[in-house]
């Protein structure tokens, strides 16, 4: 069952980044990317796990990971 939450926060990480790198600039606060991450979570996790573990994971996600990654801060520059 903990590989199960590992996918889930593994894929609900990837569709968060995914939702806000299509949806950007009009998220910039992640509110809709992180609806989307919210519907992978559960996809893969089903009941089995409770959301506050993806709850835990969204703050982390959007204020340390993303805007910290070099690759993925520039992929979000035009041109």
């Amino acid at each position: 069952s903990l590989l199960r939450l590992a996918a889930g926060l593994l894929v609900s990480g990837g569709f968060v980044a995914a939702a806000h790198w299509a949806l950007y600039p009009t998220d910039p606060f992640f509110v809709l990317s992180a609806s989307c991450g919210a519907f992978a979570y559960v996809a893969v996790v089903g009941s089995s796990h409770s959301p506050i573990w993806y709850a835990g994971l969204v703050p982390l996600l959007s204020l340390l990971v993303l805007p910290n990654w070099p690759a993925y801060a520039k992929s979000l520059e035009p041109g």
